[in-house]
């Protein structure tokens, strides 16, 4: 997806200063000037879009890119901190059968905790989850993802505040990982992004 995103959908997804993101000078689209900082924006539209072409089925996405932070000096030059995140989202009613036909029940924390467990079961890493007082989840429905003490992600369900700016009316859960934070700082047996980014594709076999 694309690596600009809109002002005001970005705002709906974070309570960071907008003196935070990194604005982009001469862009394409005047609608769309800021350098993602996160995935959220790119991914809610893509399932906003999708939704209007099937409005009954389960559907899910997944992603992994490129996001932008705050400037820093790299080699006397100063430049974003370009940064790789993994994302996923579920949306709608469970997309399992049982003995009674197709269940009813719409998604919700537990599958994106499944979603989460499949994913870090590749990687052979353990995670722990604490508290969340993110705007963007539900509160009491969300949680931050921990390794070895550091924020390395989110799991949990999106807020009808956040999604009501996508129109989407639905139960939406999400699992947002930050790889650099893993590969970098966390210690753990993973060699190489590309091994992390291999064992995230395995969660695509989880959320179909």
């Amino acid at each position: 997806s694309y690596a600009v995103v809109n002002l005001e959908k970005l705002s709906k997804t974070t309570d960071a200063s907008p003196e935070m993101f990194v604005k982009v000078k001469n862009p394409m689209d005047s609608t769309k000037d800021i350098l993602r900082p996160n995935l959220r924006v790119n991914i809610l539209d893509t399932l906003s879009n999708n939704r209007r072409l099937n409005q009954s089925d389960p559907i899910q996405i997944f992603e992994i890119g490129r996001v932008f932070g705050e400037f820093k000096n790299f080699s006397s030059q100063i430049m974003p901190d370009e940064k790789d995140h993994l994302i996923a989202v579920l949306s709608g009613k469970r997309n399992k059968d049982n003995l009674w036909g197709k269940t009813t029940e719409s998604v919700d924390f537990y599958d994106a905790k499944g979603v989460l467990e499949t994913l870090f079961e590749s990687t052979q890493v353990s995670f722990q989850l604490s508290e969340c007082d993110d705007i963007f989840f539900s509160k009491g429905k969300s949680a931050q993802v921990l390794v070895n003490s550091l924020h390395v992600g989110n799991v949990g369900e999106i807020s009808d505040y956040a999604l009501s700016h996508f129109d989407l009316n639905e139960s939406v859960v999400m699992v947002e990982i930050f790889l650099e934070e893993i590969l970098e700082k966390s210690g753990l047996k993973i060699s190489s992004a590309s091994d992390l980014n291999d064992a995230a594709k395995k969660i695509v076999d989880e959320i179909k």
